[in-house]
């Protein structure tokens, strides 16, 4: 099974896509929870994912949409749930803007 995480950055709108293909539980199908509400769904992950670097981002910034896809299907997607002013916005509120 290969599974992608297309992250995108929707300060610049460029997409990464990120092999995810470790993202399965123990009945071998994809674990969409990690990426919906666990860690992988918190932009300090995110931005390491994206940028290959381990840099002090975060968690809160919001800055990263992601779409996980399997076999070429997508089965969870955060496109369109947030925009890059509501990331501004946050940002500003956890002074990381």
């Amino acid at each position: 099974m290969k599974i992608i995480a297309k992250i995108t950055d929707i300060r610049t709108g460029n997409v990464h896509d990120y092999d995810a293909s470790d993202s399965v539980l123990a009945d071998s199908s994809p674990n969409i929870w990690i990426w919906s509400d666990g860690n992988y769904s918190c932009d300090c992950n995110l931005h390491r994912f994206f940028t290959g670097k381990d840099e002090d981002v975060s968690c809160e910034t919001m800055f990263y949409q992601v779409e996980l896809v399997v076999d070429g299907v997508v089965v969870f997607s955060t496109i369109g749930n947030w925009t890059l002013d509501d990331a501004i916005n946050d940002a500003k509120k956890f002074n990381v803007a």
